[in-house]
């Protein structure tokens, strides 16, 4: 490969960005918050197949996350292959777990207010391991501010000759490829910012029925709107923090994954979905006067077949049995991931 390849190589992801960026704030219009450069580009063509089709509205949106959020292997694996090899990330998993059970249960108040921490407290943690300091107020920034000057340093670095699989250039052409690096990398943080800035840590309660940081911590709001929507946009953010750790060098090694590890959380985790159809109607008498108690969602979700076998006719112990016969042919097979 030499410098036209590397070029026009990286053209096409920054037009590709941009094309991304359009397609998101299609999104916005929506109220949903934004997508990440951790989905699949079939995942975000799909958002634009909708528009093009005239279909696509709050309700496609909010299904496609809540079907994509519902895929509980993909969940295991993202936790296991991304969250857990994150120097930054790990000390925060544990948060990530209980917030996705927790989620997972329908508990909305709870899952949100675990995982927020997780979100500054990564960001801290990096900070102080560059030995950063930051002003009181300037936590965003100040990070990812750092995360575009280290990015940067890392790929002039690849084309000096250290990275044997790229070529190396001069300075005239290491500076030209930056330039368009450091377009493609601020198309992406100024989705999550502007997400973060406009919404979630606006510093002031916001409008109706969109969660605020701010509201929840000082207690501006006693009726915050805690739902499964909010939810996924909190827990979006952190595949938004993923990327960004990956891009400083903190990038997942795929090769050293415990996938015994993963089909556990995987079936703890579909167990705790279907466990939760039989405490909704304990948790509804007394969620009933909240905005906690999604309804609509789960009547939606009542209408759905049991996966693994299982029945409503059947008691829980015989579905819980059936889910683990299931998962114990599942390990058996071979270890692909």
């Amino acid at each position: 490969m030499n410098f036209e390849e590397c070029k026009k190589n990286l053209e096409s992801h920054v037009n590709n960005s941009r094309e991304m960026q359009k397609i998101n704030n299609t999104l916005t219009k929506y109220d949903w918050a934004y997508i990440h450069p951790l989905m699949l580009g079939a995942e975000i063509k799909y958002f634009e197949k909708l528009s093009n089709e005239n279909i696509l509205n709050k309700e496609t949106i909010f299904t496609f996350f809540t079907l994509r959020f519902r895929n509980y292997r993909r969940i295991a694996f993202d936790i296991d292959a991304y969250m857990k090899v994150s120097l930054s990330l790990n000390p925060f998993c544990h948060l990530i777990d209980q917030s996705i059970a927790l989620c997972i249960q329908r508990d909305y108040a709870g899952a949100i207010n675990t995982l927020l921490p997780v979100i500054e407290g990564s960001m801290r943690n990096y900070l102080e391991k560059r030995k950063t300091k930051f002003p009181k107020g300037k936590l965003f920034n100040t990070f990812f501010s750092c995360i575009e000057e280290e990015s940067l340093k890392i790929y002039r670095k690849s084309y000096n000759g250290s990275n044997r699989y790229l070529p190396k250039l001069n300075n005239d052409q290491i500076e030209e490829l930056v330039i368009l690096e450091k377009e493609f990398i601020n198309i992406w943080l100024s989705i999550i910012t502007n997400y973060f800035s406009k919404d979630l840590y606006i510093n002031k309660p916001k409008r109706d029925n969109v969660l605020n940081r701010h509201s929840i911590f000082h207690g501006l709001n006693p009726d915050i709107y805690y739902n499964f929507e909010n939810y996924l946009k909190v827990f979006h953010s952190i595949y938004f923090l993923i990327w960004c750790f990956s891009m400083v060098g903190e990038c997942p090694t795929l090769s050293n994954l415990d996938v015994k590890l993963i089909n556990y959380k995987w079936k703890a985790f579909e167990k705790l979905h279907f466990i939760s159809f039989y405490t909704y109607d304990i948790k509804a008498s007394i969620y009933a006067p909240y905005n906690e108690l999604d309804k609509k969602q789960f009547e939606i979700e009542k209408k759905r077949k049991f996966p693994f076998g299982c029945s409503r006719k059947y008691s829980l112990e015989k579905n819980l049995r059936l889910i683990d016969r299931c998962f114990d042919k599942i390990e058996k097979m071979p270890s692909v991931v």
